[in-house]
């Protein structure tokens, strides 16, 4: 082993220099590698689209509901109003983001 060149030291591997075609992969596995990608993608699909395994928790009723009118004002700031009493509620300084 000593005499023969470095890519031969692992037999069965061929040098990276050199073109080789990998065609001796046992159909077998391509077929069971497709049968388990087909398999994967219909039970993720089945269950996207029957929603079965999906926790559907109902929403909360409102507790307190407010309505409110917001008005730009020439300073820039923005009044905060209550939409059936018109009161200010707050106001946003101009260039606050």
């Amino acid at each position: 082993m000593l005499g023969k060149p470095a890519h031969w030291l692992f037999d069965g591997i061929i040098a990276m220099s050199e073109n080789v075609a990998v065609t001796d992969l046992p159909k077998g596995l391509i077929v069971t590698a497709g049968l388990l990608l087909l398999m994967a993608l219909s039970a993720v699909s089945y269950v996207r689209l029957s929603g079965s395994g999906a926790v559907q928790v109902p929403d909360a009723p409102a507790t307190l509901v407010k309505e409110f009118l917001f008005e730009d004002r020439k300073d820039g700031s923005i009044a905060i109003l209550d939409s059936k009493t018109k009161q200010l509620v707050d106001t946003v300084a101009p260039a606050s983001n």
